[in-house]
């Protein structure tokens, strides 16, 4: 029998702890070779407002864990309206039998591993002391950017910002009741970054949103919003001031806008990329190597992180007697 869960079950039973270590355990194997993937799948939206389509479709297995599987995307072709909301879902299957495991809603495994991956980079790519977080963005992303953060690190202030002065205020009051560290919304970019240790971005920008010239020596960034390759959150300048690390090299160089954009134009080389992150994760390459390095980690999320946390959440499930069985 295979298990129907919920993304309001996800939230229940899968804390952002749970997530870090699935996928932390994730890019271990992806290094081993106990994990594989192929490039994602992406379509293009039918031409016209009104149409539903496959926006992505990501297989992957680890076989180390016995688990393969493929989470799907379904968006709205631009324009539409009302606008709908994009419908994510995660199959899970044995890798040995075959046999369907899971079937569970995708949208809060989503937004909970991809604030695990920041955390990720941040052990392996921050300064061990940092008290300040630069948090750009107000979505419901952005606030398990927030929540990441405080899980790996002892930061005590989360300076937020984004365009809106009434999003950002009652984003930072909902953020400030889910982590420890006080948080407190900024005027401008400029104030969001003084003084700031990690800077994370996660917005729906098509233009760099700060100046390269305001990112100081010892700063690391965690680059999330742009999934599209016409859309970027940094500038060259701060591309050339950074080791970049990629969670996926094939999705950086086709889908990263901040990296794509610039590669494009000449003003910035594929040969400048440092690492992906699971050579750094396994140790096959130094992370960090000074408090003055600047650090930066493009990543688009990638199948096994999905595929690992729904793992995570189907054996959660089955010892808490979660979720509703089903013939398969």
């Amino acid at each position: 029998m295979a298990l129907l869960i919920t993304d309001a079950q996800v939230a229940d039973i899968l804390t952002m702890e749970d997530a870090i270590d699935a996928v932390e355990e994730a890019f271990q194997l992806l290094a081993s070779g106990g994990a594989s993937m192929p490039p994602r799948i992406s379509t293009s939206p039918p031409a016209g407002p009104g149409h539903s389509y496959l926006r992505w479709l990501m297989p992957g297995t680890l076989h180390e864990q016995g688990i393969m599987g493929a989470k799907i995307l379904v968006a709205s072709s631009p324009g539409t309206t009302p606008p709908r909301p994009a419908r994510f879902i995660i199959l899970l299957f044995d890798s040995t039998s075959g046999e369907m495991l899971a079937m569970v809603q995708g949208e809060d495994i989503s937004r909970i591993r991809t604030g695990a991956v920041t955390a990720i980079g941040i052990k392996h790519l921050a300064r061990k002391e940092c008290s300040k977080l630069a948090l750009f963005g107000s979505s419901k992303y952005a606030a398990m950017q927030g929540v990441g953060v405080c899980a790996v690190s002892a930061v005590q202030e989360i300076s937020v910002f984004s365009p809106n002065p009434e999003h950002r205020q009652n984003f930072a009051k909902a953020l400030d009741s889910l982590v420890p560290a006080g948080v407190k919304a900024a005027g401008s970019s400029e104030e969001a970054l003084a003084d700031a240790d990690i800077v994370v971005t996660v917005t729906n920008a098509r233009e760099p949103i700060f100046s390269g010239d305001l990112v100081q020596p010892g700063m690391h960034l965690s680059v999330v919003g742009s999934s599209i390759p016409d859309m970027r959150e940094v500038d060259e300048a701060t591309l050339h001031k950074s080791k970049v690390v990629v969670e996926f090299m094939d999705h950086a160089l086709k889908e990263a806008g901040d990296l794509v954009i610039p590669i494009s134009q000449g003003t910035y080389s594929r040969e400048n990329i440092y690492a992906e992150m699971a050579d750094v994760v396994a140790g096959k390459v130094r992370g960090r190597v000074s408090d003055d390095e600047i650090t930066l980690f493009k990543f688009n999320g990638i199948a096994v992180e999905d595929i690992a946390c729904a793992g995570r959440v189907y054996q959660l499930a089955r010892e808490r007697g979660v979720g509703a069985e089903f013939n398969f």
